[in-house]
């Protein structure tokens, strides 16, 4: 399943289920890039940003789910990967 997304200004939140397998492609024109297992305040603003990145399932999730591929544009602002709680 591929899903993409796209905001001007703001935040781009992305909450996927624990069990499956994410492949994002990542673009950010000026702000930060959060994935899971990165704290919040970890916040690093940047012009340019991409980042090409897969997800295994988190552990404790039922694997074998299938794969998510995302692709999220953000202009100026913060796109977020999270993962659900299992």
């Amino acid at each position: 399943m591929t899903t993409t997304a796209q905001v001007g200004v703001g935040r781009l939140r992305v909450i996927v289920p624990p069990g499956v397998t994410v492949r994002a492609t990542i673009d950010v024109g000026v702000g930060d890039i959060q994935l899971p297992g990165e704290s919040s305040q970890d916040v690093d603003v940047a012009p340019g940003r991409h980042q090409k990145v897969t997800l295994p399932p988190a552990a404790g999730g039922k694997g074998g789910t299938g794969t998510l591929e995302l692709k999220l544009q953000v202009g100026l602002g913060q796109a977020e990967v999270s993962r659900a709680a299992s």
